[in-house]
């Protein structure tokens, strides 16, 4: 990344070279001297100038002069959003390979210190003040301080903070998982105002909290930030209502703190009604919850069961394959355990003595292969040839990085042993 003289070096040296350009200011976090310094600042660049039209939605002349960027925004060519767009100015925001983002505005209006404008610093002036800026421009830091709170505005904060909780306690019902992260949104803004004058009416109003509460972690009680970081949720909407809840507890002490400071009236009654509302929201789903869960089909996959004409004779080979002893055996019915799955054998004459089993047959079927995993596949295809398995295949590996092997069963059933190496899909 560029050092910061070289980028000034470029933002001057592409002025200097062009008389249209009649002055450079600089705005935004490096124009303030409280923010500590790091190299994700932006540049906000503002050029004034008497004609924007050469420079309005140009984008060529921009890349020409400060090189191509990885990615160009231009709000005021873009769809708007519900801002106003101004004939008068016009904004290249940009960053560059070597991560440099330069926020490069053209104006033509006249620059003043009034409020008008945000602080700023003159970087460069060639009508020595008798043009577009004045001689020196006064880095005020006011703007970004915390504004006192009136009545109306802590009884609409807390109006809103309570009433938007119930679109987002609705929207968990109805699964609206992208309504209700929008509802605890504006909820969030709302308590941000609040942590912002209860920070105020701690440590004076004459400080900034950062954007969107970037120093909260320094200007809150380290209980309270813990509190705040804990408002935030995964999509989850158990992890959901848990911060819903948090925050609402964190709302109403800064609330009341901020009341008591400002000598206001918290109106507990909203509070109250809206809580009632969560909770019964809360306790309905739940029980809708409880209902779902008695329509669920709970099943476990026990066994798997082969019919065979001589019970005893696969058992065997079983045991041996797996090196396992059966938990039951009889001529009839057998059982082995192959690593947890129990696998069961029973006679084919069980058909014969109830018609319910009558679509039984013990003839091998083609199209079901028994697959287990196993440690060395080349191994054990040695050892099922000692035994008298009758191989489908030798060892194989495959694109997918399995290696293994088929088999058939005494039966003829057949067996798939396989190993899956590491990183195999």
């Amino acid at each position: 990344m560029r050092a910061e003289q070289e980028v000034f070096d470029l933002i001057l040296g592409v002025a200097r070279s062009d008389e249209r350009i009649r002055a450079v200011l600089m705005e935004g976090s490096r124009a303030n001297p409280s923010v500590s310094k790091d190299q994700y600042q932006d540049y906000d660049i503002v050029y004034f100038v008497h004609d924007i039209e050469p420079f309005y939605n140009h984008p060529e002349w921009v890349i020409a002069k400060f090189g191509e960027p990885l990615i160009m925004q231009m709000p005021a060519a873009m769809r708007p959003k519900g801002q106003s767009t101004s004939n008068g100015n016009f904004n290249y925001m940009m960053i560059f390979p070597d991560g440099v983002r330069i926020d490069l505005e053209f104006d033509k209006y006249i620059y003043s210190d009034d409020g008008g404008h945000e602080p700023g610093i003159i970087l460069l002036d060639k009508d020595n003040g008798t043009g577009m800026v004045p001689v020196k421009a006064s880095v005020n830091e006011a703007m970004w301080h915390i504004k006192p709170p009136s009545e109306i505005d802590f009884f609409s904060c807390c109006n809103d903070f309570w009433w938007c909780q119930n679109n987002a306690a609705k929207s968990i019902v109805r699964d609206e998982l992208g309504y209700v992260m929008l509802q605890l949104h504006y909820v969030r803004n709302e308590m941000h105002d609040m942590i912002d004058w209860f920070i105020g009416s701690k440590r004076g109003y004459d400080l900034s909290t950062g954007k969107y509460g970037n120093y909260y972690r320094k200007l809150l009680p380290p209980d309270l930030y813990e509190r705040y970081r804990e408002t935030y949720s995964g999509s989850d909407y158990g992890d959901v209502w848990r911060s819903i809840d948090v925050m609402c507890d964190l709302f109403h002490e800064l609330a009341l703190a901020v009341a008591d400071a400002n000598n206001f009236t918290y109106r507990q009654h909203e509070e109250d009604g809206i809580r009632t509302y969560l909770n019964m929201v809360r306790e309905e789903l739940s029980a809708l919850s409880k209902d779902l869960e008695g329509l669920k089909i709970t099943a476990q996959f026990t066994d798997l069961c082969l019919i065979s004409k001589n019970v005893l004779n696969l058992v065997d080979f079983y045991e041996k394959l797996f090196d396992a002893t059966a938990s039951e055996k009889s001529e009839y019915h057998s059982s082995v355990n192959i690593g947890g799955l129990s696998l069961t054998i029973d006679a084919a004459d069980i058909a014969d003595g109830d018609s319910v089993f009558s679509y039984l047959n013990c003839k091998a079927s083609d199209n079901t292969i028994i697959c287990f995993n196993v440690d060395d596949v080349d191994a054990e295809y040695a050892r099922v040839l000692d035994l008298g398995a009758t191989p489908l295949n030798e060892p194989t590996t495959h694109q997918w990085g399995a290696r293994s092997f088929q088999f058939r069963d005494p039966d003829g059933n057949i067996i798939n042993f396989r190993t899956i190496s590491k990183g195999a899909k």
